[in-house]
C-alpha cells in the first residue's frame, strides 16, 4: 500500500496490508515497526471501511495515530482515502490521506 498526502500527492508512507476472507485478522505493517497494527474493518457496499489506532506513529516521532478511511477494489487495484487524527503535545492534527495498493505475492 502507499499513503500520499491528498493534498500535494506526496508518498507518506509505503506499507504491507494483510487481509483475509473475513473481516477477522486484517493488519497493516510498516516498515521498521515491529509488529502489525490490527486493523478492524466492515464491508459495506463494495468498500471496505477500516479504522486502527491509537499507535504509535511512524511519520510523527512521539505522537500517536488514529485511522479511519475506506477503500474499493478498482481495475484490479485497492484505491480509496483516509485521515490520520495525530494526538501531539499541542493537541490534535489531521491529515488526509489518498491510498493505493496492490496485490502481493
Amino acid at each position: 500500500m502507499t499513503a500520499s498526502n491528498a493534498a500535494n500527492d506526496s508518498t507518506l508512507v509505503t506499507y504491507e496490508m494483510t487481509a483475509t476472507a473475513d473481516t477477522t485478522g486484517w493488519s497493516i505493517l510498516y516498515p521498521n515497526h515491529p509488529t502489525p497494527i490490527a486493523l478492524h474493518v466492515s464491508i459495506d457496499a463494495d468498500s471496505i471501511i477500516m479504522r486502527a489506532g491509537p499507535y504509535a506513529s511512524t511519520a510523527r516521532k512521539g505522537a500517536t495515530v488514529m485511522i479511519r478511511g475506506a477503500v474499493h477494489v478498482r481495475d484490479g487495484r485497492l484505491i480509496g482515502t483516509e485521515s490520520a487524527y495525530y494526538r501531539v503535545n499541542s493537541g490534535e492534527s489531521v491529515v488526509h490521506i489518498k491510498l493505493q495498493g496492490t496485490r502481493g505475492g
